[in-house]
This record gives structure tokens, sequence and C-alpha cells, in this order.
């Protein structure tokens, strides 16, 4: 949702009635995230009412862009080996596992 969107919600649901969770379950929005909203807009106003929750871009366990160009070049190269062969030869000649 956008800044003014969550901005005419929160005004929207503290205008509704005095109860407040019956209607953020009719629109299907959790408690928490309502109360952070609100939270945002009492103390820094409208300007950081977006909602953006931390994500990150990858996994801990997910291999880079040029470990899988190696690995897809090294099974191309060698069809006849099985993947465990392939991952054999990253760990003992590229480095990574």
């Amino acid at each position: 949702m956008s800044r003014n969107e969550n901005m005419q919600f929160i005004r929207l649901i503290e205008d509704s009635s005095p109860r407040i969770l019956v209607a953020l379950a009719k629109c299907n929005v959790a408690r928490s995230r309502y109360y952070r909203w609100r939270q945002k807009l009492k103390t820094t106003g409208t300007k950081n009412l977006e909602d953006n929750r931390p994500h990150r871009a990858r996994t801990w366990n997910q291999s880079l862009p040029e470990q899988v160009g190696k690995v897809l070049e090294y099974a191309t190269f060698y069809p006849e080996l099985s993947c465990r062969e392939i991952s054999l030869y990253t760990t003992d000649n590229e480095g990574f596992t």
C-alpha cells in the first residue's frame, strides 16, 4: 500500500467504530501492521508511513550467479559426470561448494 492509502486506512479504521479488531479482520489487515502504521503516523507523520519491512536480497545458502555459471559450464562440458562428481570438482578446483 502507498503512503496515502495507509493514511486513509488508518483514518477509516479509527473513525469506523470502537471495535478496531473487527474492522481489521474485515479488511484482512494484521493488528501488528495497523498499529505499526499508526505509530509511524504519530511519530514521523506521513513521510514514513509506507510499510517497508526489511527483506534479504538472497538467502544465506544461495549460490552466486558466477558460481552457477561455472557449474553449468562444467556440466555442459562434461555431460557424462553425475551431479555429485560436478560438486566434488567445484569444491576441489573452484573453491566453493
